[in-house]
């Protein structure tokens, strides 16, 4: 089925897919016992564990108070720990927990169940060049949104 492109509906049908696409990832992730923020947690810590919180949010592009109250679910299930750092005893550090790397395993098997089937019919090209496409809205995206505000 071909969509006809419509200026005045591009964006709202984007944000339609994209609240979709996360309700139905989301669901996925319950079935692992996570909610919807914690996988991307995770993988972040994965690759950067002893990260600050701020840091975690700012890549992420959550709010602080996103990234507290998500980490302090995912201290409780034990999935996260934080630490002073040994340094500068002012900043506190999060760590992934061997639990939470075990669920990285099963955080990888959901999302690629989840893509194979929300880009069923989807030739090897079309993701190609749909990957590009998303990978320039999301520049143009962090561009407006890191750019400072003008306070009054």
């Amino acid at each position: 089925m071909r969509y006809k492109y419509d200026n005045q509906g591009l964006l709202r049908t984007f944000l339609r897919v994209s609240r979709v696409v996360h309700s139905v990832v989301g669901e996925s992730f319950e079935s692992i016992s996570l909610s919807s923020g914690q996988p991307a947690i995770l993988l972040y810590l994965a690759e950067n564990d002893g990260a600050m919180q701020m840091d975690i949010a700012t890549a992420l592009c959550i709010r602080p108070a996103t990234a507290t109250v998500n980490l302090r679910n995912m201290v409780k299930h034990r999935l996260v720990y934080k630490q002073t750092d040994t340094i500068d005893l002012r900043v506190t550090r999060v760590y992934i927990t061997e639990r939470g790397r075990v669920l990285l395993k099963d955080i990888m098997r959901v999302q690629n169940q989840m893509q194979e089937q929300i880009f069923t019919g989807f030739s090897p090209e079309e993701r190609e060049r749909l990957m590009g496409d998303i990978a320039r809205m999301n520049e143009n995206a962090l561009a407006i949104y890191r750019k400072p505000t003008v306070r009054e």
